[in-house]
């Protein structure tokens, strides 16, 4: 939301510039006020201002003062100016230093409207110019510097040519390379396009600022990260306090310093490099080269403990899993060694978690999302979350795995049961016989027995029954008594009465209705 800052001593007058301004523009500015140009000041260190709206003549300091003090600081802001005199020099004064409008107190509501568009409209095009500038210049220059990263066949010499062409040789005394990424304000991220205007601005701000020589230029990498190339090593403390000031956060990984323009990709893949070390560093936005340059590669992948690992998942041994993850992540072992290490463990981890959930249901397999997530770990602001998050993860799926095996053996001691009933469901049979005959405990033979049919083994018992004898009524050879007998009831009144509580119609109805439809 772009913002607004109104500055006049009198409280009335703000507070109406205020409500007018958001009865005709809602939702569209933040409008901060202020009762005089020091107050305004304050707001401009912690705030970037669209648009001024300020009085003239206020105690402590008046609204020339203040539109002075921002232009000797190079401040870029829209400027409107308010008066209670017609005067001329104040004008005169006020526009030369860079306000847009001015406008006569008591202010109407239709001249501050046109004055807020004519400034809008002005806005909008000079970032379309931008665009067009971008276009012509920086694209060009992006696609150049690009290629020399890019094609890895070119010689240090053929690199040193090429940054010769593109105007990098005002690098050829001293160089670093930064790159920046996760660029973000309030955890939402920031359009590159966005991100690269407000480097331009304020480098060349800094760049103002200096007396010595200080160069520096700008482009994106294939990845849409922001890359700087400058003179200055310390440039980066700049750099963070700039976006901080914005509410913006930021990584950024700086190269060693060179003379030699060959060695630009070089140093470009060592910033790289460094950037990716702020996963283990979450307390840190900046890593040099420098520092991190001397980890050990000689490391060996802990194979056997992700084979143990692998072995475990699945069981109900979760407190052994723990241990054995904090065993192959353990930060000071991961630390000695490059970024590599930790990198080819997670790929290790991530071919079994995949391998697992492959093999999933459908119906569960979007539960286990996240996974995707855990097979680039730089997609995770820290080591401490992404840890948390496979953790979470491979238990979760140990939990699922060890429920389906488990589902899937009582499956087979259900299946077993039935086909038990089905052949003895003529006998005097009950829930102990059968619990007993699959060896089970007979309260959690009940339990998973209604899980897996739907009915308790007593219902399910008449069910069987009654459909068998169905079956025998439609012959009739049969009496009523002994089709009871013959589906395991020897008192016909008891059949009778289960009969009809599961069809509705007593069994005599039902050879009737049999009868009636076969000879109809």
């Amino acid at each position: 939301m772009k913002k607004i800052l109104v500055v006049d001593d009198e409280k009335n007058i703000r507070q109406g510039i205020k409500a007018m301004i958001e009865n005709k523009y809602p939702n569209v500015y933040e409008i901060l006020l202020a009762s005089n140009g020091q107050e305004a000041l304050n707001y401009y260190k912690e705030n970037n201002i669209d648009l001024l709206i300020t009085d003239i003549r206020m105690p402590v300091m008046d609204g020339l003062t203040l539109i002075s003090n921002l232009h000797d600081n190079n401040v870029e802001t829209n400027i409107i100016i308010l008066s209670g005199y017609d005067d001329f020099n104040y004008a005169t004064h006020a526009l030369r230093n860079g306000a847009k409008d001015y406008l006569l107190k008591p202010i109407k509501r239709n001249q501050l409207y046109d004055a807020i568009d004519r400034i809008e409209k002005e806005t909008r095009n000079k970032e379309n110019n931008f665009d067009k500038t971008y276009k012509n210049t920086d694209e060009f220059f992006n696609s150049q510097v690009n290629y020399i990263l890019l094609n890895s066949n070119l010689s240090k010499d053929d690199v040193n040519e090429l940054c010769k062409r593109i105007n990098l040789d005002v690098f050829k005394d001293k160089y670093y390379i930064y790159v920046i990424d996760k660029v973000k304000c309030n955890n939402c991220q920031i359009d590159t396009k966005e991100v690269l205007k407000k480097l331009k601005e304020m480098l060349s701000e800094y760049k103002r600022g200096l007396n010595e020589e200080f160069a520096f230029a700008i482009f994106l990498d294939k990845d849409g990260r922001a890359v700087v190339i400058c003179n200055n090593i310390e440039l980066h403390r700049y750099i963070i306090l700039k976006f901080e000031q914005c509410h913006i956060t930021i990584n950024l990984g700086i190269s060693e310093e060179s003379s030699y323009l060959g060695e630009f990709r070089d140093k470009y893949y060592e910033a790289i490099e460094s950037l990716k070390y702020i996963f283990l560093y979450a307390n840190q936005q900046v890593i040099r080269y420098s520092d991190i340059k001397n980890r050990m590669d000689n490391y060996i992948i802990p194979i056997n403990k992700i084979k143990k690992l692998n072995n475990m998942i699945g069981t109900d041994r979760e407190e052994d899993i723990k241990s054995c993850l904090r065993e192959i992540f353990d930060i000071n072992e991961i630390l000695k060694y490059k970024i590599s290490y930790i990198e080819e463990v997670n790929k290790e981890i991530s071919g079994i978690i995949k391998s697992f959930i492959t093999n999933l249901d459908r119906d569960f397999y979007e539960e286990f999302e996240e996974y995707k997530m855990i097979e680039d770990i730089y997609s995770y602001l820290s080591f401490h979350e992404y840890y948390r998050t496979l953790e979470n993860l491979i238990l979760k799926l140990n939990e699922y795995i060890n429920q389906k095996k488990l589902a899937y053996t009582d499956n087979i001691y259900i299946e077993k049961a039935i086909k038990y009933i089905h052949e003895n469901y003529y006998k005097d049979i009950n829930m102990a016989m059968v619990s007993n005959y699959v060896s089970l405990n007979y309260s959690y033979f009940s339990q998973i027995f209604k899980e897996y049919i739907g009915l308790n083994f007593v219902d399910y018992l008449k069910k069987i029954r009654i459909e068998e004898a169905k079956k025998l009524l439609e012959d009739n050879d049969y009496k009523i008594y002994e089709v009871g007998e013959k589906v395991g009831y020897k008192n016909s009144k008891q059949f009778a009465k289960i009969f009809k509580e599961i069809e509705g119609i007593s069994p005599i109805e039902y050879r009737q209705k049999v009868y009636a439809l076969k000879f109809k």
